[in-house]
């Protein structure tokens, strides 16, 4: 028997299983030796008084959800997991009520011709590459102006028609979490230069960045200098 065969034969006697995740993070230094991968189980039956992680009580899914965005990394670069996780998303919340918006780099007339399946599953798409020499765009959830919104869905057309052409006035969302400063959202050009500097004036000091400091530099213009 082969290893392969072996392998695909373990992988089917194992029992599937479902997990209450919390939260998922990487690079973790706090909590063991060395660079780890973080996972937060979700429901917690002990209630110890003190505890400094209450949010992951509750072994319900939250009912205050509107959507979920996926996001990367190049989610289409996993299809076979993103094909997964979309229809378990669709069999786990309500589909006439929850919206699944996916960004991507590719192209979207390369999304539809090359996984249409994964496609119909989703009620809205950010596609195109984010060009950083176009960056600016005043156009809400986009980085680029060649980036596009594309709804896929009843749900995704009502819910997204009045964010077409929207501005983007939306700002990011900053998690402190074991060290680490976490950004979420779609900086524009400058915000990441004027929130490094701000961070520095208080004396924090980022031991490394995940994005691109020259090319943030660069974009940064005089004007740009401030308080983040």
């Amino acid at each position: 028997m082969s290893d392969a065969h072996s392998e695909r034969k373990r992988d089917a006697d194992v029992d599937t299983v479902r997990v209450g995740i919390s939260r998922v993070h990487h690079p973790v230094w706090a909590l063991g030796p060395g660079r780890r991968v973080g996972i937060w189980f979700q429901g917690c039956s002990i209630h110890c008084a003190g505890c400094m992680s209450r949010d992951t009580w509750d072994p319900a899914p939250p009912d205050d959800v509107d959507g979920i965005t996926i996001s990367g990394g190049e989610p289409f670069d996993q299809p076979a997991a993103l094909a997964g996780l979309t229809r378990w998303l669709r069999e786990r919340f309500d589909p006439d009520r929850i919206d699944v918006l996916v960004y991507s780099g590719y192209a979207h007339a390369d999304l539809v011709a090359q996984h249409p399946g994964i496609v119909a599953e989703l009620d809205v798409l950010i596609t195109e590459p984010f060009r950083a020499q176009a960056a600016g765009t005043q156009l809400r959830w986009r980085g680029s102006p060649n980036q596009r919104l594309v709804a896929l869905s009843d749900l995704g057309r009502r819910r997204y028609a009045e964010h077409l052409d929207a501005p983007a006035d939306t700002g990011l969302q900053i998690d402190v979490h074991d060290g680490a400063v976490r950004l979420i959202g779609v900086p524009r050009p400058g915000d990441l230069v004027r929130i490094e500097q701000g961070l520095a004036r208080r004396g924090i000091a980022l031991d490394e960045c995940s994005w691109n400091r020259t090319g943030a530099v660069a974009a940064t213009r005089p004007s740009d200098a401030g308080d983040p």
